[in-house]
């Protein structure tokens, strides 16, 4: 059994909050940066086969 003084747990319980709130905003940040880096991906995809179809065509 761990043992606190008042204080010392407060300490922590709001250093654990600050911690998760950290770990929430670099969360969505990196999905933010992951969508853009896919939607960037697929996009060139997309070019890629629009040009081949393209030489294709003619």
């Amino acid at each position: 059994m761990l043992e606190y003084s008042c204080l010392e747990f407060v300490f922590m319980s709001l250093a654990i909050k600050l911690e998760l709130k950290n770990m929430k905003r670099l969360k969505k940040q990196a999905l933010k940066r992951n969508r853009i880096v896919s939607l960037h991906f697929f996009d060139n995809r997309m070019q890629g086969c629009g040009r081949s179809t393209g030489a294709n065509i003619q």
